[in-house]
């Protein structure tokens, strides 16, 4: 009956020894986690041109900009003689800081 009692008394300890680390864990748990905030998604445009080369059909691609609005960005290229960088965009008209930001990763000016 002595082993059995050893047996009965091993388990014990052992229940005993899971409990507290389940215990444990529990508590780091709630101690340290933090949930993970969401993120923005930026999405990656699947194209860009060159605002010295595009042609007015490409620039037309671009979300935003429509006919007329790519028609006088190819106006302002051969007016300024080309584009220094994306930024000289406000220079056309109906072209402010909300526009350019969303047209701008459509956009790049390779350096000459």
């Amino acid at each position: 009956m002595d082993t059995r009692s050893n047996v009965v008394e091993n388990r014990a300890q052992t229940l005993a020894v899971l409990a507290f680390c389940l215990a444990a864990i529990v508590a780091l748990r709630a101690l340290y986690w933090q949930p993970i905030e969401a993120q923005e998604v930026v999405e990656i445009p699947p194209f860009s041109f060159d605002l010295n080369r595009a042609t007015s059909e490409e620039l037309d691609l671009i979300p935003g900009v429509g006919g007329k609005m790519a028609a006088d960005i190819i106006s302002l290229r051969e007016e300024m003689g080309g584009f220094q960088s994306v930024e000289d965009l406000q220079n056309i008209r109906g072209i402010k800081k909300a526009k350019l930001a969303a047209i701008s990763p459509y956009v790049f000016v390779e350096n000459r």
